[in-house]
């Protein structure tokens, strides 16, 4: 059987015009991958127990920090304590410059990209989370 790429993101933030900017970026750079979306991690974090179910699990999740009801960090911590969810790559992609939070999640060995403001920034950004999808394969 020949391999498939996976191309499923699981993109959880509450601000509807970041999801559509990065569905936008997606689309424009590869069509084929899907953005699947919660606007919070309890939200999130039920897509991932529905998906694991299915033996269907994303390829990446990108977090944004501040979120209603679970935010970015404890949304984290749950993902970190399963053992299946665990190996999915996590992207925090967050409005925050703050260096207090980028050091946090280097210390937890998760990438930090600020949310650029301008769109051809903002498709570079779209650009390097598809490429922790791009050397996946599923069979």
């Amino acid at each position: 059987m020949k391999p498939v790429k996976n191309t499923t993101i699981l993109y959880m933030d509450d601000d509807g015009d970041d999801i559509e900017l990065l569905r936008d970026a997606f689309h424009s750079l590869d069509p084929a991958f899907r953005l699947l979306e919660a606007s919070n991690g309890e939200e999130g974090l039920q897509k991932l127990h529905a998906l694991k179910q299915n033996g269907a699990l994303p390829c990446l999740i990108v977090l944004d920090l501040n979120m209603p009801k679970l935010g970015g960090r404890e949304t984290l911590r749950r993902i970190k304590e399963d053992g299946f969810l665990s190996k999915i790559p996590v992207v925090v992609f967050s409005t925050s410059d703050s260096e207090k939070d980028k050091g946090h999640f280097q210390r937890e060995a998760v990438e930090y990209i600020t949310k650029p403001v301008e769109y051809a920034l903002f498709l570079q950004a779209a650009k390097r989370l598809l490429n922790y999808c791009e050397s996946q394969v599923q069979m």
